[in-house]
This record gives C-alpha cells, structure tokens and sequence, in this order.
C-alpha cells in the first residue's frame, strides 16, 4: 500500500513538473500545410488552436504582476497590465527588433491564455492585453492570470 502511494505522488510530483514547464511566454509558430504544428494548445477563450514555439522565450518567474481589471475611458475598453521584469522586456525587444510582426503566446495551465503582439519596442515594463476582448472573457482570463500573481 505504501509503494502504490509512494509511486502515485511520484507520477503526481513528475506530471506537475512537467506542467510547470510547459507555462510561459511562447513565440507563435507558423503553420506550414504539409507539415504538422509541433506544439499546438488551445487558447482558453475560444478554444481555438495555436501553434506555438517548443520552448518558452520567458519563464513565468519572469512575470513580476497581474494588475487589476482597468478601464480606458478614451477607448472605452477593458485591460489587465502584466508586468515584467527586465530581462523579459530585453528578450521581447530583440524578438521584435528581428522579427518584428510576430506574436506572443502567454501560456498557463497547458492553454494559451492571450496573444500579443508586440508592436514597437518595449519602453516600460510591461504590456497590456485585454482589449479585444469582451469583460465577461477577461474576467476569465484574469482569474487564471491571478493564480500566477495574486
């Protein structure tokens, strides 16, 4: 009985490493028709499919802060800032100085939890996401974006 339980929170402590792992900042991958995505998630709203880089450009020890929920009255949008720290900013920097329209995946839980785009170099450290979409689904993203950084 204690080797079952032993072997059991072994598989339990391996599988939850391996999910660890897997959470992160991903470049966004392009899918070529003859071949097959590598490393294809769903997004958590939505639930489409996205095909993302093998390995995580940032770690989520990397993000610093989940903001609360914000309104911006001049574009009458919802957002949640998701601050990080330097080096992060360094890493998303020179992706965009190289590869300058590509995207972001931000990966929790084994679901793609936003997309971004970074659009000019990154001043401050942080970036902004949420506004395209609805309150009701960023209430939702930011629940799970919380139980990173409460």
């Amino acid at each position: 009985m204690k080797a079952s339980i032993t072997c059991m929170l072994l598989w339990l402590l391996c599988f939850a490493g391996a999910q660890a792992q897997n959470e992160g900042i991903y470049m966004l991958s392009a899918v070529v028709k003859k071949m097959p995505c590598d490393n294809e998630l769903l997004m958590l709203i939505g639930k489409s499919k996205i095909c993302i880089s093998k390995k995580p450009l940032i770690q989520l020890s990397e993000v610093e802060y989940i903001s609360d929920i914000q309104y911006d009255p001049v574009i009458k949008k919802h957002y949640v800032d998701i601050g990080l720290s330097s080096a992060a900013v360094q890493t998303l920097n020179r992706g965009f100085a190289s590869l300058p329209n590509n995207r972001y995946a931000f990966v929790m839980k084994n679901e793609v939890i936003c997309v971004v785009k970074v659009e000019s170099e990154i001043t401050v450290r942080f970036f902004r996401m949420g506004y395209d979409l609805n309150l009701k689904d960023l209430t939702e993203v930011h629940k799970v974006l919380k139980t990173l950084r409460p």
